[in-house]
């Protein structure tokens, strides 16, 4: 039985979802997701990794996000959770210097994930959910020292393939409307200790 293990880019997803503009596909089962890139029959899902970071400076947006995160952990996902950092920045045409927020080391923590899990024999083949080319030489180091593990990438809706992974990784795949739509949590999950996660209001389908 082949063992797949998934790794999710959690903001390179969100992003190419929200472009859809329809909030109800964010409530979205990223295990049930990963199942849909699993070889039926001959494979089973042994894990799946969500790397991602609250936005702390949005206090409703880091609710919702703290809802999907309690959801997805019900359903047997591994979060692995990073963070923002201030970061200065300058406007190229009027000059203005302002303060915005920048992501810091989810890419490091899945590539980090990548390499542990192969070195421990924890997967035959690892589905990376991300169109983020900066995962190249974690891809390229995993398959140089491990040749027998596969990788496959599977591109985000509304994004291509990266061509520098493309020539690292041995398959690909996209995540397609119909899948979100097909892979939705439930509008409320009880937990076996009476906690209640229900959907947030925002993400009711229309």
């Amino acid at each position: 039985m082949l063992r797949v293990r998934a790794y999710i880019d959690g903001y390179n997803l969100y992003h190419s979802i929200l472009r859809f503009g329809e909030p109800h596909l964010k409530w979205l089962d990223l295990w049930a997701l990963c199942e849909r890139f699993v070889p039926p029959v001959t494979g089973r899902l042994a894990g799946v990794h969500y790397f991602s970071a609250y936005a702390t400076w949005l206090p409703a947006s880091m609710a919702r996000h703290k809802a999907l995160v309690a959801a997805l952990r019900s359903k047997g996902v591994d979060v692995n959770l990073a963070n923002f950092k201030l970061k200065d920045r300058r406007c190229p045409d009027c000059k203005h210097r302002y303060v915005s927020h920048e992501e810091k080391e989810t890419d490091v923590h899945l590539a980090l994930a990548l390499l542990d899990h192969a070195w421990r024999d924890m997967y035959d083949r690892a589905l990376i959910v991300s169109r983020d080319s900066d995962l190249v030489p974690a891809a390229r180091l995993t398959k140089a020292s491990f040749p027998n593990k596969e990788i496959h990438v599977v591109a985000p809706p509304h994004l291509g393939h990266s061509n520098d992974m493309l020539k690292v990784v041995d398959g690909k795949h996209k995540v397609q409307k119909k899948h979100l739509e097909a892979c939705l949590l439930p509008a409320t999950i009880n937990l076996t200790d009476g906690t209640v996660i229900k959907r947030p209001t925002e993400y009711d389908p229309p």
